[in-house]
């Protein structure tokens, strides 16, 4: 791998490889880790952002459309209606869970899951318990809203009429705390173990026809503390107009949110897309910062506290953008080749993603590596 020009990690880690093969004459005359091959922090790497291509040819055979790395290295993989698999590190399949799967939400431990399918305006909800690898349906309920974690047992959704904590231990669809009567339509979740935000749209002006004008939407941020939730910050907040739809998208997405409330919105100025990056509530005096996409879009993203990935359209295919959020500098790009729509997951160390050619990929937030580069088929 050294000599393929290939990261193999810290000298530290490299050491300890070689010694693991209990092999005297390798330890004996193995070179020095050659300094080109030790790792460069992601954060650091100054005005070259990491290129990472994936060709139009190099795919799976069937649709994923979401995924999330365990914290035991196997991933966990959502098909649609064709249900989930639990993939080893090498991608080959340890279990099949006969449950649709359009949307995965997973407990922090990353020993439970619930897995969401739409049913015209309900979700059909199934949970998954992947220590015993058993996987039972739930329910149906209307959600507009929620993030892609929950901590094993509260799960934080937006209903129709309120913003409520669900028992997700229970046979039932028991809500064990709620705010009632929120200012609007949740738009978006987010959570950590210790902070939660919600993005509530309501209707503000209207054009001749009673359609929101372009600005005509009034935005408001909430921010609770965990596990408490306790209300800590409400408040109406100012965003710029939504960029107009990509051709063939009914609607640009919503703003981003994480889980401290930091909101990233993307805006067309002079034919170009720029991300902007509003600070949290209390941090106004950092004031909002901006980068340039490269296409046309969003089509997706995902933002956290540390980092904002956001999908573009690009010829021949879709490109992803890794930003640092205090900086707003472009520190990755991810360019999938023939794919028309992937998903991503932002956790402390790692982005997941996960495209609808059958690509699944897991990259380091500390240097860049491709900790995961696997292609999903029917038979694996």
């Amino acid at each position: 791998d050294v000599a393929a020009g290939q990261s193999v990690g810290s000298p530290a880690e490299f050491k300890k490889v070689v010694h693991f093969t209990q092999n005297g004459a390798l330890r004996t005359d193995i070179p020095p880790l050659p300094e080109a091959s030790r790792p460069v922090p992601l954060i650091g790497r100054g005005e070259v952002p990491l290129e990472i291509t994936v060709a139009a040819d190099d795919t799976g055979t069937i649709r994923l459309q979401d995924a999330a790395l365990l914290p035991g290295g196997q991933c966990l993989v959502a098909l649609g209606e064709s249900g989930l698999r639990l993939l080893s590190r090498d991608g080959r399949t340890v279990a099949h869970f006969d449950q649709p799967a359009h949307r995965l939400v997973l407990s922090d431990e990353g020993n439970h899951a619930i897995a969401l399918a739409p049913r015209g305006d309900l979700w059909r909800l199934a949970r998954l318990d992947l220590a015993t690898r058993r996987a039972t349906r739930w329910r149906e309920a209307v959600i507009h809203a929620f993030p892609d974690s929950y901590d094993g047992s509260l799960w934080l959704v937006a209903l129709p009429d309120s913003f409520a904590a669900i028992d997700a231990t229970s046979e039932e669809f028991q809500t064990l705390w709620r705010t009632p009567e929120v200012p609007g339509n949740a738009v978006a979740v987010n959570r950590s173990s210790s902070r939660a935000s919600l993005l509530l749209r309501s209707q503000g002006k209207s054009d001749l026809w009673g359609h929101p004008a372009d600005a005509g939407y009034q935005w408001n941020r909430w921010s609770f503390t965990l596990p408490d939730l306790v209300l800590r910050d409400r408040g109406e907040i100012s965003l710029s107009p939504a960029i107009p739809a990509v051709p063939d998208l009914v609607s640009p997405p919503p703003p981003l949110l994480s889980a401290s409330g930091r909101i990233a919105e993307s805006v067309a100025q002079d034919g170009a897309v720029l991300l902007h990056l509003h600070p949290t509530h209390g941090n106004e005096r950092l004031g909002t910062a901006s980068t340039t996409l490269q296409g046309e879009g969003p089509l997706s993203g995902t933002l956290s506290d540390t980092w904002a990935f956001a999908v573009t359209r690009v010829p021949g295919g879709v490109c992803g953008h890794l930003i640092h959020a205090d900086s707003a500098r472009l520190c990755a790009r991810v360019t999938l080749a023939g794919a028309e729509q992937v998903s991503a997951r932002l956790t402390t160390d790692t982005l997941v993603l996960a495209d609808d050619r059958g690509r699944l990929l897991a990259v380091s937030l500390t240097d860049g590596r491709l900790l995961r580069n696997l292609r999903v088929t029917e038979t694996a």
